[in-house]
């Protein structure tokens, strides 16, 4: 019964965050957040590539 009423709850605020705009103010922030960390990992294998030059 617990279990069931946490289930809904879930859903409900699902839906909440689906409408109203709320989707795209999501999208934006989960896109940012990958493109920093996708950007953060692109700058340390740069840096290590440099690194590998140097080194040789």
């Amino acid at each position: 019964m617990n279990a069931e009423k946490k289930r809904q709850q879930e859903a409900a605020e699902t839906r909440a965050r689906y409408t109203l705009g709320g989707v795209e103010s999501q999208n934006d922030s989960w896109l940012q957040q990958k493109f920093r960390s996708m950007k953060e990992w692109e700058d340390e294998r740069a840096a290590a590539w440099y690194d590998k030059i140097m080194k040789d």
